[in-house]
């Protein structure tokens, strides 16, 4: 994910700001190529149908959760979607569009010892980002 995020960014004028965490490479590889789809589809739009100048992509774990921000400065979306990817593992992905851009946020559950991920559709989290000073924060 970070390799991607990093090569599509040298190849357009995107400005960019991506904090992908080491930690991300020890998750389960079909867990990693779920979020990295949700990546390789979110950021090619950004540059092909948003009008964006910047684009933020913040992965980390919260609570038991990987979570995947992707925030762009363009014009936004007509509608608000829910595509169902994430629900594969017991996730969530939402999109958020915005006249200042869109906000993208999956999470899915983070294998960890003796806990089991919470029902499909469910992932424990509030149910909207928050911008922070300019940047896409999880929640």
């Amino acid at each position: 994910m970070r390799d991607f995020a990093e090569g599509f960014v040298e190849r357009t004028e995107l400005v960019a700001q991506i904090r992908i965490p080491e930690e991300i490479d020890e998750l389960p590889p079909d867990m990693q190529r779920a979020v990295l789809r949700v990546v390789q589809e979110a950021l090619p739009n950004v540059h092909r149908h948003a009008g964006a100048s910047h684009v933020s992509v913040n992965a980390r774990t919260v609570s038991r959760y990987l979570a995947v921000g992707i925030r762009d400065n363009g014009h936004g979306m007509a509608t608000s979607a829910r595509p169902d990817g994430a629900i594969r593992f017991g996730g969530d992905l939402r999109i958020r569009p915005s006249r200042s851009g869109t906000g993208i946020v999956t999470m899915v559950p983070a294998p960890s010892a003796g806990r089991a991920p919470l029902p499909a559709g469910h992932c424990g989290c509030r149910d909207r980002p928050r911008r922070t000073a300019g940047a896409f924060t999880e929640v």
